[in-house]
């Protein structure tokens, strides 16, 4: 044997020496304490579930217990659970993609505007001129036809508004709906007298606390003209933007608001559904709603 291999066992004996000293140092002084409890107890000092007590902690002190630790989460579980999340999130992705994206290729390049030839003013009827243009092009991702029917400029106040928050095609091609009124509908708007109620795409006026649809205004129209409340002096509009920041206005408008708004009353093709203007302030019921492709908006 080496130098250095005796020295080597020589060290590895010691610390075995020291290892057993400490384990006969350690059980000498556990049974001197055990001894000492024992006496307490035979002494009366302490009662029989005190001496029960710590004898046990003596035998398994707490520090030596070994605690359970809770078991780590699988790998699969982490798995699913992240896909449960991703998979729940895609809806609401796509929602605010269709809902809030925009995009239009529509131009209304070449097609008379008269925007610069007219004040506003809510004392007239809206300025309708006819126009001639067709279009098709794309509308928030969708292919779309357009025909441009009539050049529309309309000055008034803003009586109702109504958001449509689906992902069809209605409702993405018209987001609001706008109901306006001008000239003595203003007045009675203003005193609280005339009143508008948005539903199911339709505007219904309500006149001293009486809700009038879309079938039975014609019957009043002539009283209400005899009181300067002529009901052909309001409008239910469905609302296309033709841009983002149009968008954005549209969207800011809110009743009481005095606006003017231009662009083109308008037959439009988009995805399964075809909408057609009216072209008159006097109809009522289906297809009296103006379908509105608006390029200009200016809050007075």
């Amino acid at each position: 044997m080496s130098p250095e291999d005796d020295r080597l066992q020589r060290v590895r004996a010691a610390n075995e020496s020291r290892e057993d000293l400490t384990t006969e140092k350690e059980k000498a002084e556990e049974e001197a304490t055990k001894a000492a409890l024992k006496a307490r107890f035979e002494k009366g000092e302490i009662d029989g579930a005190r001496y029960n007590k710590e004898l046990v902690a003596l035998t398994v002190p707490e520090e030596k217990t070994e605690r359970p630790q809770a078991a780590a989460p699988k790998k699969k579980t982490w798995i699913i659970l992240i896909g449960f999340i991703i998979l729940s999130t895609i809806p609401a992705i796509v929602y605010i993609y269709g809902r809030f994206s925009f995009q239009n290729s529509l131009t209304a390049e070449g097609i008379e505007n008269y925007y610069d030839d007219y004040s506003p003013s809510l004392d007239r009827e809206p300025i309708q001129i006819e126009v001639d243009g067709r279009e098709n092009g794309t509308y928030k991702g969708r292919e779309i036809g357009v025909t441009y029917r009539y050049y529309y400029d309309i000055t008034a106040v803003v009586a109702s508004v109504k958001d449509y928050w689906g992902l069809g095609d209605y409702d993405t091609l018209v987001p609001r709906d706008v109901c306006l009124v001008w000239g003595g509908l203003v007045d009675a708007l203003h005193r609280g007298t005339a009143n508008f109620k948005q539903s199911g795409r339709f505007c219904n006026p309500i006149i001293d606390g009486q809700e009038y649809n879309n079938l039975d205004i014609s019957e009043v129209r002539g009283v209400f003209g005899n009181k300067m409340l002529a009901l052909h002096e309001f409008s239910n509009n469905h609302i296309i933007p033709s841009s983002t920041e149009i968008r954005s206005q549209v969207f800011g408008l809110k009743k009481g608001d005095k606006v003017r708004l231009s662009g083109y009353l308008v037959t439009v093709r988009y995805g399964g559904i075809q909408l057609v203007s009216s072209s008159t302030r006097s109809d009522f019921g289906d297809g009296a709603c103006e379908v509105f492709y608006v390029t200009k908006v200016d809050k007075l």
